[in-house]
C-alpha cells in the first residue's frame, strides 16, 4: 500500500538522522565501543523509530482506506476513530459526512421511483427531448402509443426512433419558438389513432432550458365515442322522420277527404297503424339499449337449465316461423346448466332467432343450439337464409347498420336487434361469433361463462 511505502520512507530517513550521528561519534571520540554493544544499540534505536512510525501512522492508514470505501459508495463500515486528537475529529467527520451521504442518497433513490412509478402510470405518454433532439425520457405508455416499445430509444434523436412527421415538426417549433404549443394529428393504421399533443420548454432547477417535454393523450375513444354519438342521432333522427312522415301525410288525407271513402279510410288507417307500431318498436330498443348501457357490470345470475330456456323462446317465436312454413329445431343435451341470466339471455336468443326467421326463405330450417366448450357455455343460432357478406360481418352489431336497408325495413326491423345483442353478451361477460356465407345461411354463437 501506498500508506506503507510512505512509513518505509521515513523510517529510512529517520534511521540515517538516529545512526549517523552515533556512528560519527564513535569514529571521532577516543573511546573504543565494544562492537556487540553498539550493534545493539543501533539495532535497538531503529525497532524504537519503526515502532513509532507504526503507532503514528497506523490510524492514518485505517483513515484512508475508510475514505477510499467511502468515495466507491460503500458508506456500511464505519472509520473507527483513533486516540490522537486531531485523528479522531478526521474519522468522526468523515463518518458523518458518510452518514449524510447515505441518507441523502436513499432520499433521491426514493424521490427517483416515486417519480418513475408516477409516469409509468400515467394515461398519457410523455416524451422528453434535449436541443439536439435527443431523447432524455419516455413512459410506456409513449412507447405503446407510438408503437416503439421494442427500441432502446433513450439517447437516440427523434428522428431515429418517431418516424412521425409531424411529431417530428411539433418539436421543431416547440423549440425553436418557446411558447406552449398544442395540436390534434391522426395516425393512420388499421384503425385512425387521433392523438392530442401539449409540449412545453423543459426547465432544470436553475430555470435554464434544457430541452422539450411533450404529453401525448390517446383520443381515439372519445373521436370514436362522438362519432358513435352524431351517427346515432342521426340515424334516429332518419329512423323516425319516415314514419312520421307518413303518419302525417295519411292523417292529411284522411282530413282531406279520404276518411269519407270507406275503402280508401281503412287501408290508409292500415297504414298508420303499422308505422306506429314501428315507432313503438323502435323507441323500445332505444330504451332497451339504454338500459343495458346503464346497467351495472354486476348483473343478477342465478342457474338455468338451458335446454328448456331455448324451448321457451323458440315457442314464442313458432306462430311467426310457421306464416313463412318455417321448422324451427331445438338442439341441446339434457341437465346442461349455467348461471346466467335468464331474461338477458332469452332477449338475445329472441332477437337471433326473429333475424334468422325474417331473412329466410320459405319452407327452410331454423335451428337453436347449445353446449358446453372449454369452461363457456356456447348457444347458436344456425339458418339457411340469404348469407351475409364478410365485407358486412364486421359491422353487424353496430346500431342501425342494415346489409339491405330496403329488405329490413319491409320486415319490420329497427335496426337495433344485433346492436342489443352485442350490448347483452358484454353485460354478461362473453362474446358473439359470426359464420356465414351468402346463399347459404349464417350461424351466431353466444359465448358465455357457465359459471
Amino acid at each position: 500500500m501506498i500508506q506503507r511505502k510512505f512509513l518505509w520512507k521515513i523510517f529510512f530517513i529517520t534511521s540515517l538522522f538516529a545512526v549517523i550521528p552515533l556512528l560519527a561519534f564513535v569514529f571521532i571520540s577516543d573511546i573504543k565501543p565494544n562492537l556487540l554493544l553498539l550493534l545493539s544499540v543501533i539495532i535497538i534505536s531503529l525497532i524504537i523509530v519503526f515502532t513509532a512510525l507504526s503507532i503514528l501512522l497506523g490510524p492514518v492508514d485505517v483513515i484512508k482506506s475508510g475514505a477510499e470505501r467511502y468515495t466507491q459508495g460503500d458508506y456500511s463500515a464505519k472509520i473507527f476513530p483513533p486516540k490522537e486528537k486531531h485523528l479522531k475529529s478526521i474519522a468522526e467527520s468523515l463518518n458523518t459526512m458518510a452518514k449524510q451521504l447515505d441518507e441523502r442518497l436513499d432520499i433521491i433513490g426514493e424521490q427517483s421511483n416515486l417519480q418513475q412509478a408516477v409516469l409509468e402510470s400515467m394515461k398519457e405518454g410523455v416524451l422528453a427531448v434535449d436541443y439536439e433532439e435527443r431523447i432524455l425520457m419516455l413512459n410506456k405508455t409513449a412507447e405503446r402509443i407510438l408503437d416503439i416499445a421494442s427500441i432502446d430509444a433513450k439517447g437516440r434523436t427523434l428522428q431515429e426512433v418517431v418516424r412521425i412527421s409531424e411529431i417530428q415538426k411539433f418539436f421543431k417549433k416547440l423549440l425553436s419558438e418557446g411558447s406552449p404549443q398544442e395540436a390534434e394529428i391522426i395516425l393512420q393504421h388499421d384503425r385512425d389513432k387521433f392523438l392530442q399533443l401539449s409540449g412545453t420548454l423543459l426547465y432544470d432547477v436553475d430555470n435554464k432550458a434544457l430541452g422539450a417535454l411533450v404529453v401525448l393523450n390517446d383520443i381515439s375513444n372519445l373521436k370514436h365515442l362522438d362519432t358513435i354519438k352524431k351517427d346515432l342521432v342521426a340515424n334516429v333522427s332518419h329512423e323516425l322522420k319516415t314514419p312520421v312522415t307518413t303518419i302525417k301525410g295519411f292523417i292529411e288525407t284522411l282530413k282531406e277527404g279520404a276518411i269519407d271513402d270507406p275503402k280508401n279510410a281503412e287501408r290508409f288507417l292500415n297504414i298508420v297503424s303499422k308505422h306506429i307500431d314501428r315507432l313503438n318498436l323502435l323507441i323500445d330498443d332505444l330504451l332497451t339499449l339504454s338500459r343495458l348501457e346503464e346497467m351495472d357490470e354486476e348483473v343478477q345470475l342465478e342457474d338455468e337449465e338451458i335446454k328448456p330456456l331455448l324451448q321457451s323462446v323458440v315457442e314464442d317465436y313458432d306462430f311467426i316461423a310457421g306464416e313463412k312454413k318455417i321448422t324451427l329445431n331445438v338442439k341441446c343435451d339434457d341437465n346442461i346448466f349455467a348461471r346466467t341470466n335468464r331474461h338477458l339471455i332469452e332477449q338475445a336468443i329472441g332477437n337471433l332467432l326473429d333475424n334468422a326467421i325474417k331473412y329466410s326463405d320459405k319452407k327452410s330450417k331454423v335451428e337453436v343450439g347449445a353446449f358446453e366448450q372449454d369452461g363457456m357455455l356456447n348457444i347458436y343460432v344456425e339458418d339457411e337464409g340469404y348469407g351475409i357478406d364478410p365485407e358486412h360481418i364486421s359491422r353487424l352489431f353496430e346500431r342501425f347498420y342494415r346489409i339491405d336497408k330496403g329488405r329490413s325495413r319491409e320486415e319490420g326491423g329497427t335496426g337495433l336487434g344485433l346492436a342489443i345483442v352485442k350490448h347483452i353478451v358484454n353485460v354478461l361477460g362473453g362474446n358473439i361469433e359470426v359464420e356465414s356465407q351468402p346463399g347459404k345461411g349464417s350461424v351466431f354463437t353466444i359465448k358465455i361463462p357457465k359459471n
